[in-house]
């Protein structure tokens, strides 16, 4: 009931699983086992946490693999399609 009443306290938090102080929005991968900033998702497909340094990698690889299989299935199309 005194000055900081209400306000969020500042005392440091520590992971469970690693025991290192943990940042704000982190959270630990079980897969990697290290915690993981502003963590997304571990992709299987590249083999590594989606999270602060590398959302933005993530989005262009999304990006061009979407890009990449619908040329993949106009090329298929194109070959079926009756030519006259």
């Amino acid at each position: 009931e005194g000055k900081n009443a209400g306000l969020p306290s500042c005392r440091q938090e520590y992971c469970e699983k690693c025991h290192l102080p943990k940042l704000l929005r982190s959270k630990h991968c079980r897969i990697c086992g290290k915690c993981i900033r502003m963590y997304d998702h571990h992709c299987v497909w590249l083999g590594t946490c989606v999270g602060e340094k590398n959302q933005r990698n993530f989005c262009i690889f999304l990006f061009l693999e979407t890009a990449l299989l619908l040329a993949f299935i106009d090329a298929v199309l194109q070959g079926f399609s009756p030519i006259f």
